[in-house]
């Protein structure tokens, strides 16, 4: 039975994925409290150091004996792989992973997706995310959790963008357990990423049927440890296309020109406003984001497609305010 924490929580997540069978990303990582993560951090750089000495691991370096691990024999590699998971078993994390099949995402979902959204790193990232705050939430944890991600780059810097969003979405017993925004850091300078990329790796591997009855001593090291799985499932996939396909006029969401995120503001979704369709055959209330409707003073109906100018009263000071006092004046 895992024992409630009584300090902060943080938990690294790493990614492994492969081009082989389903194509499977998979996110996977470990939660602890800071201070374990300190104590731990000091136990693994001393496994590190250990001759022959390493300066980090990395297991895509490991199983190929390149790297860090050049000139290596396999039994070798073997024993340092498994001093290192032993110091993991030591510090009682508990881990979480979320998976899925980059071929069938490809196929089902990354035909209909929003822009914004597209890409299986999104789906698995918030999974990652709300899957374990959740498993805290049932357990009767009750302190928020921050995330840790490996360095993704602009895939990375697109999925976080939408944190607040996703955050605001959950109920209050999950939300208050979501920490700040997530950090990317570099796995071969922070230690307990290390920790997430051998666990990462090993699952991986252990959900491809190429390697099916594969034995991985680390694999039998960790396996005591508390873990939650979380698979996005073809019928998830499935689901998820036929309610995004069923959009009024899903297709203004495809390309660049259907991204929103230049109107996001701190992460939040923006302002919305209620307008009523000028066409008569129609006349049904959608909405339109405020900034735009401010700047143009045009918006689509999402319900019969007709594209009409709409300028309310306060659109008609706003730009007044500009045109008398502001750079629209001065242009």
């Amino acid at each position: 039975m895992m024992m409630r924490p009584v300090a902060p929580l943080t938990a690294f997540i790493d990614d492994s994925s492969s081009s082989e069978d389903d194509q499977i990303l998979l996110l996977a990582g470990y939660a602890q409290t800071a201070q374990v993560w300190a104590a731990f951090s000091d136990d693994w750089d001393k496994v590190l150091r250990e001759k022959p000495v390493i300066r980090y691991c990395h297991m895509t370096e490991a199983e190929s004996l390149k790297g860090e691990f050049l000139g290596w024999d396999g039994e070798q590699r073997n024993r340092k792989l498994a001093a290192l998971a032993h110091v993991i078993v030591e510090h009682d994390p508990w881990s979480i992973e979320c998976f899925v099949s980059r071929k069938k995402y490809e196929e089902i979902l990354e035909p209909v997706i929003a822009y914004d959204l597209r890409g299986p790193y999104f789906p698995c990232f918030y999974g990652t995310i709300v899957s374990l705050v959740r498993y805290h939430a049932q357990t009767g944890i009750t302190l928020p959790t921050d995330f840790v991600f490996d360095e993704q780059g602009k895939i990375g810097a697109e999925a976080v963008l939408w944190y607040e969003v996703i955050k605001g979405l959950q109920k209050p017993e999950v939300r208050s357990l979501m920490g700040g925004t997530p950090l990317f850091r570099d796995d071969k300078k922070v230690l307990p990423l290390q920790a997430a990329d051998m666990i990462a790796w090993h699952l991986r591997r252990r959900r491809e049927s190429r390697n099916a009855g594969e034995y991985r001593e680390v694999m039998e090291i960790l396996s005591p440890l508390t873990r939650v799985e979380v698979e996005i499932t073809e019928s998830i996939l499935r689901k998820e296309a036929e309610q995004m396909a069923a959009l009024p006029f899903q297709h203004l969401t495809k390309g660049k020109g259907g991204s929103i995120k230049r109107f996001m503001v701190a992460g939040k979704l923006p302002a919305m406003v209620a307008v009523v369709c000028k066409n008569k055959q129609c006349g049904k209330t959608f909405d339109v984001m405020q900034q735009y409707l401010a700047a143009t003073g045009r918006a689509t109906c999402t319900f019969c497609g007709q594209k009409s100018t709409y300028i309310p009263g306060w659109v008609r000071l706003i730009r007044w305010i500009r045109g008398t006092f502001g750079t629209e004046k001065q242009q």
